[in-house]
């Protein structure tokens, strides 16, 4: 098992630990909100599809170890159910740039305001995973 397939299954069983009890239906995050774009982001980081990653982060220098894969099957399951369930939480927020946390990843992310809609500042994860293969970010 490589550092990817580590560190998914790890943040799914992170995620079902620290899960909302109870909570089994989608959360409908009001569209076009940093709330929606982050949990697209998540979702669709367990494709690891361009196409699907791209359009929700901030072009930037090593994005492309964002979409070389998706996570095994049996982990992905598990993290899009709570995924689709999870709390998001607003840490910060002014009307350019917001913060927010989850179960889904150890650190806050922020996203920032790109024309009408939200980009997400992935810098935390391309930057594990340049390591985790072994290159500097």
């Amino acid at each position: 098992m490589g550092p990817r397939h580590s560190l998914a299954l790890s943040a799914a069983l992170l995620a079902l630990a620290s899960g909302c009890p109870g909570r089994s239906s989608p959360v409908k995050d009001p569209a076009g909100s940093p709330e929606a774009t982050y949990r697209k982001f998540m979702l669709a980081n367990l494709e690891g599809t361009e196409e699907k990653i791209k359009p929700l982060v901030i072009d930037q220098p090593g994005v492309e170890v964002l979409w070389q894969g998706p996570y095994p099957p049996e982990v992905a399951k598990i993290a899009r159910a709570q995924y689709q369930t999870m709390e998001i939480i607003r840490v910060t927020q002014s009307p350019k740039r917001v913060t927010l946390t989850s179960a889904a990843v150890a650190t806050e992310l922020a996203l920032v305001r790109v024309g009408g809609g939200w980009r997400l500042d992935a810098s935390p994860i391309i930057e594990y995973r340049l390591r985790a293969k072994g290159h500097a970010p």
